[in-house]
């Protein structure tokens, strides 16, 4: 074996190895991108649910009920009886 194909192999060598290293980086970098939208997935998940639990307080109707009548005085208005009108006669 000569030196120019020493070299070479050195050479060769030593590209696998930085390419490598440039691969297994980016591989790190992407497991990083991955956990972190994972974390921000886990806290917008609690979020959601935290909001879907708020909205079932608001939209309850027992609870709107009690504070139209205690923070508005809204009250049931009174039961109106109205007097049928005359009958039609039928034909027959």
């Amino acid at each position: 074996m000569n030196f120019r194909q020493s070299v070479s192999i050195i050479v060769f060598f030593s590209l696998l190895a930085g390419t490598h290293l440039l691969i297994y980086a980016r591989n790190i970098g992407l497991k990083y991108n991955v956990t972190s939208l994972k974390v921000k997935a886990g806290e917008l998940n609690s979020k959601n649910r935290s909001l879907g639990c708020r909205a079932a307080q608001v939209e309850n109707l027992a609870r709107i009920e009690k504070e139209a009548k205690e923070k508005l005085g809204m009250v049931y208005p009174e039961k109106i009886n109205y007097l049928p009108g005359p009958k039609e006669k039928s034909n027959g």
